[in-house]
C-alpha cells in the first residue's frame, strides 16, 4: 500500500515495476502518467538473473536515475539490477523503504553482497533505524528516518452499524488474528469495575478459528454485551470521529498508522508500550499507554479514561495537534522527495 501511494504521490516516480495481475499493478493502471513495467512472477522466482536484465535494460533504456523498493524479498533482485546495470557503466541509485521491523542481523556474506548495493535505507521510524545501525551491514551516512503519514479523513455523519451514545464506544480496527492482540481487549473488560464501555472490532478474519475463539471468550468472560464484532469495513478512517477511543492491541507494532487516523480524527489513541507506538503517542500528554500483552495493564488505562473525561478531551485535542505536526502525509512526502532528490 505505501509502495502504492508512493508512486502516486511523487511526481518523479514516472515509472514502476510491478508484477502482472497483481494488487499492485492493478492499483496503478489507472495512472495515466505513469509507465508500468509488468514482470512476470516465475521469471522473478525461478529466473532471477534473466528478469533482472530485462528490468535493467528497461531502465536503462528509460534514463531512470533511481530504483526505490519497499519489500525486503524485492532487495536480491533489485540488487542483482543494479550490479548488472554497474558492470554496463550506468549509474543508478537503489533506496530501500523499510516498513517493518528488523529484529535479526543481517551480516553473512550473502546479506553483505546484497546491502553493498544500497545508497540509502529508509526506515519508518527510530525504532527500525536503530534496528539497521545494528542489524544491517550498511554505514550510518546511508541510513535515513521519515515517518509515514496520513490524511485527515473526511468524517462520514453515518456509521454502517448503530452504537450506543450512553455508553463509551471504543474501536479496536485491524485484521482479526492472534498476533493483533484482539483477545486482550476482552480480558481487559472483565477487569473493568464498571464496565460502561462498548467496544468494535473492526476488521477482517484472517482465520475462522481465531473469530470463533474470540466470541467463546467473550461469553466466558460475561462481556459478550459489550462487544460487536463488524467484520471488513471500507475506509473504516471516515466514521472514527464517532467514537471516543481506538485501541491497538499489537503486541509490538511497528510503526501504528491506525494511531494517527485516530488522533487526527480528534479522537483518544490508546496503544502497547512497545514499538514506534511510543513515537506517536506520549502517555497522558497525548495518548494513552499500556503495558504490551497485559490485559490488566490495558484495564487500568481503562478505568482511567472512565474516570478523568475532561483530561480525556484535552489529551486527544494534543494528539490531533501531534499528528498534524509530525504525521502529515503531504509534508511527509515532501520530506521524502526531497531526501531522494538529495541522492
Amino acid at each position: 500500500m505505501l509502495a502504492v501511494d508512493s508512486v502516486k504521490n511523487i511526481a518523479q516516480f514516472g515509472y514502476a515495476i510491478a508484477l502482472e495481475k497483481s494488487w499492485v499493478a492493478e492499483s496503478l493502471s489507472n495512472l495515466t502518467d505513469r509507465n508500468i513495467y509488468l514482470s512476470a512472477k516465475l521469471g522473478i522466482r525461478y529466473l532471477p538473473y534473466f528478469t533482472a536484465l530485462k528490468i535493467a535494460q528497461w531502465i536503462k533504456g528509460n534514463n531512470i536515475s533511481l530504483l526505490h523498493i519497499h519489500w525486503a524479498k524485492d532487495l536480491p533482485l533489485a540488487a542483482l539490477i543494479k550490479k548488472i546495470l554497474i558492470a554496463k557503466h550506468y549509474k543508478l541509485q537503489l533506496v530501500v523503504s523499510r516498513h517493518m521491523s528488523l529484529p535479526h542481523p543481517k551480516k553473512s556474506l550473502y546479506h553483505r553482497w546484497i546491502y553493498s548495493s544500497v545508497d540509502a535505507y529508509i526506515s519508518v521510524c527510530d525504532f527500525v533505524h536503530e534496528q539497521a545501525k545494528s542489524n544491517l551491514p550498511i554505514s550510518t551516512d546511508k541510513l535515513y528516518k521519515i515517518y509515514p503519514g496520513v490524511d485527515a479523513a473526511e468524517q462520514s455523519n453515518h456509521l454502517p452499524f448503530v452504537i450506543d451514545s450512553k455508553k463509551n464506544n471504543i474501536i479496536v480496527l485491524g485484521r482479526l488474528e492472534p498476533v493483533k492482540g484482539q483477545h486482550l481487549m476482552l480480558q481487559a473488560l472483565a477487569h473493568l469495575s464498571k464496565p460502561n464501555i462498548h467496544c468494535y472490532f473492526v476488521g477482517q478474519a484472517m482465520g475462522e478459528s481465531y473469530l470463533t475463539e474470540l466470541k467463546a471468550l467473550a461469553s466466558s468472560l460475561g462481556v459478550t454485551s459489550n462487544v460487536t464484532f463488524c467484520n471488513f469495513i471500507p475506509q473504516p478512517a471516515q466514521y472514527l470521529a464517532h467514537f471516543d477511543a481506538l485501541i491497538l492491541t499489537t503486541r509490538c507494532e511497528t510503526f501504528g498508522l491506525v494511531l494517527i487516523e485516530a488522533m487526527r480524527a480528534g479522537i483518544l489513541a490508546i496503544g502497547s508500550r512497545a514499538g514506534g507506538v511510543t513515537e506517536i503517542i506520549e502517555h497522558q500528554k497525548t495518548g494513552l499507554l499500556f503495558a504490551t500483552e497485559n490485559a490488566s495493564a490495558l484495564a487500568e488505562q481503562l478505568e482511567w479514561f472512565i474516570a478523568h473525561p475532561s483530561e480525556i478531551n484535552t489529551i486527544a485535542l494534543e494528539g490531533k495537534k501531534r499528528a498534524e505536526q509530525l504525521f502529515d502525509k503531504t509534508a511527509n512526502y515532501r520530506l521524502l522527495e526531497n531526501t531522494l532528490e538529495k541522492l
